[in-house]
């Protein structure tokens, strides 16, 4: 008996799906993993290492010398389009700068991003007891940012005069040695632009500077050139980069800490001189919502890599499908043209 050739196939089904079932497979696969708090372990990459070890190494080198330590010299380049990446590549790098007692000095290039790296600063900030002007400061806008990486080269402070809090930069005790790039073991620039092009070209040519970048994957494709050829001291390419730098960190926290991070935290403010703290800089006390925000904030990028993961893994299935339809499609098709087909 003939087959229906008007009859639907089993394929057919394959090749119309309807377009809101994709679109909500697509909401599910990439939701549940990041809802369900899903972390992927990660490989660790060469660039991303480079940058963790260089870090290490300054931490080593202020044991050895514990008077003339060195710090971390952060731009905060990115504004609020790609938080998404930046943020995880910033916290880790604030955690691990923190959880090594290296201090750290930050400014912004442009005003856009001034509330952005000040909430994200101090917020990090807090997590470790970091005093402010003694630990870390927030210089606030450097714009144009050329002359400012220029005069960072003798003494940055001349370009400022005063910090985002409006302190005078010459009565902070942090800028009294941490005011030029020999004072700085690394600059890190934390973007979504090609401002690390510009801290190449001064910090590193004119000044022998090493540099790390931590950028977007979109990005990361123009560096990736300075970073094999040295340029770059190591280099935190997209969410797959920040996954694997938090990795890190966390590993490194575990050791450091030894001690759950929701108990530590609870009983981080119970027994210190809050004076030390002004509520200016931050709070020093911490709320249970508080808390459970610093915990997932620890696993954000591997969140994002789960639910990436699950969306790749879906696109490959949706194409297969596709594939497998269209392929028996064609070959029942071709079959009644040569009339081998039914029966």
């Amino acid at each position: 008996m003939a087959e229906d050739k008007n009859e639907k196939k089993w394929y057919d089904y394959l090749l119309t799906i309807k377009k809101p079932l994709v679109y909500l497979g697509m909401f599910l696969v990439v939701i549940i993993p990041f809802l369900s708090r899903c972390k992927l372990k990660t490989y660790e990459t060469d660039l991303v290492k480079k940058v963790f070890t260089r870090v290490e190494k300054i931490h080593e080198y202020n044991k050895e010398h514990p008077d003339s330590k060195r710090g971390i010299l952060l731009g905060f380049d990115y504004g609020p389009s790609t938080t998404p990446e930046n943020d995880p590549m910033l916290y880790a790098v604030l955690r691990h700068a923190f959880l090594r007692d290296i201090p750290v000095v930050a400014w912004a290039p442009y005003v856009a991003y001034l509330q952005l790296a000040e909430g994200r600063i101090k917020r990090i900030a807090k997590e470790y007891k970091a005093e402010y002007g003694k630990d870390y400061v927030f210089m606030g806008l450097a714009y144009p940012p050329t002359p400012y990486m220029i005069s960072t080269g003798t003494d940055m402070r001349p370009m400022f005069n005063t910090d985002y809090y409006g302190n005078d930069v010459y009565k902070l005790p942090i800028l009294d040695r941490f005011n030029n790039y020999d004072a700085f073991g690394l600059v890190v620039t934390i973007s979504g632009t090609a401002m690390p092009e510009v801290w190449l070209r001064y910090a590193n040519s004119l000044y022998n500077q090493d540099v790390a970048v931590a950028t977007t994957a979109v990005n990361a494709a123009k560096f990736y050139a300075y970073a094999a050829s040295g340029q770059f001291t190591g280099m935190i390419a997209g969410l797959k980069g920040a996954a694997e730098y938090e990795q890190m960190v966390t590993r490194l926290e575990n050791k450091v800490i030894d001690e759950d991070i929701k108990e530590y935290l609870t009983g981080l403010y119970k027994n210190v001189d809050k004076d030390k703290y002004p509520e200016k800089y931050y709070e020093p006390e911490y709320t249970k919502s508080e808390i459970n925000t610093a915990i997932l904030r620890r696993r954000q990028a591997g969140r994002g890599m789960s639910s990436q993961f699950g969306a790749h893994v879906y696109v490959i299935i949706l194409i297969i499908i596709g594939n497998v339809g269209y392929y028996f499609k064609r070959r029942d098709e071709k079959r009644r043209k040569t009339g081998k087909w039914g029966a």
